[in-house]
């Protein structure tokens, strides 16, 4: 029996010098991201983009990092430039366009149904059982469940659910959560975006649930001569006996950063800090897997 315990406590002490190497690792990657010492950190903090300590696996973590600095060798990538033709360059799932990081974790269509699906639902996921824990109430729905209604006294979560209202013709009429509250009633709409779009994307989601919800938006193109027009909105307002709705575009970045405006709404929300580097770790985990299930899936 003597042999064993000391085997088992061998096997303990590697694994525990392993987990210690892993997280001295991740620390030196966050402290090197944080300081500033990358491109697409810079810019996120010349945003004033809140960056959370990521509590994700090392493998995911060090593939974000390099994903935020193009240093993938995916078809698009600078250094085969001069190898390549426009055709080779192409994504290897959708066909269309350039393969880059970028492509990869925002905007592949081949991704869109699935993983890039799976990591907006698990974002829309951890706001529910925050709100959940708001309301007192047990989330009742399964990870990565982001649809049902969730009841607790004179609180309600529709989530994913469409609204009819009468003879209002809206096209964009099922947003991601609705919060009913004593006070006011929360249209909730999450995003997963890039960098570079975020502002783009806030301005897609308030106009397509705030400004005129009867125009189907598909590129920030056509919000540029979008008129004022009937909205979800005011529709819910009249139809609460206009209670007070406020919209809020919650926005987070692919690799877990988080807008300042996002964060202006979840604290708005009373959400905690543990709450919202959960929901920023689950949206890097994801893209994470993403940029690694795009060489062998």
């Amino acid at each position: 029996m003597g042999v064993v315990k000391d085997e088992n406590n061998i096997l303990l002490d590697a694994k525990k010098i392993i987990e210690d190497i892993k997280e001295k690792r991740k620390n030196f990657w966050l402290d090197h991201w944080q300081k500033g010492n990358m491109t697409y950190a810079n810019e996120a903090i010349k945003k004033e983009f809140y960056l959370p300590n990521l509590n994700i696996d090392s493998k995911y973590l060090m593939l974000c990092y390099a994903g935020s600095e193009e240093q993938i060798i995916y078809n698009g990538h600078v250094s085969l430039a001069s190898q390549s033709t426009p055709t080779s360059r192409l994504c290897r799932k959708c066909k269309k366009y350039e393969e880059t990081s970028y492509h990869v974790a925002s905007v592949c269509e081949f991704h869109k149904k699935n993983l890039h699906l799976m990591r907006h639902n698990s974002a829309v996921y951890h706001i529910i059982t925050e709100l959940c824990r708001i309301m007192k109430v047990k989330c009742p729905l399964r990870y990565p469940e982001a649809s049902g209604i969730i009841k607790s006294g004179d609180m309600k979560i529709a989530a994913g659910v469409k609204y009819t209202f009468g003879t209002a013709r809206i096209y964009h009429n099922k947003p991601d959560l609705v919060w009913y509250t004593p006070d006011a009633i929360y249209v909730l709409e999450v995003s997963i975006s890039s960098l570079k779009n975020v502002k783009s994307q806030i301005k897609m989601k308030t106009a397509r649930y705030a400004v005129n919800s009867t125009e189907k938006l598909e590129n920030f193109a056509a919000l540029d001569n979008l008129m004022k027009g009937e909205n979800f909105v005011d529709i819910l307002s009249q139809k609460e006996n206009f209670k007070k709705v406020k919209f809020m575009p919650l926005i987070f970045c692919t690799y877990g950063e988080i807008p300042k405006e996002t964060m202006k709404h979840l604290k708005e929300l009373n959400f905690t800090k543990e709450k919202i580097k959960t929901i920023a770790s689950s949206i890097a985990r994801l893209t994470g897997r993403t940029l690694k299930a795009h060489f062998i899936n």
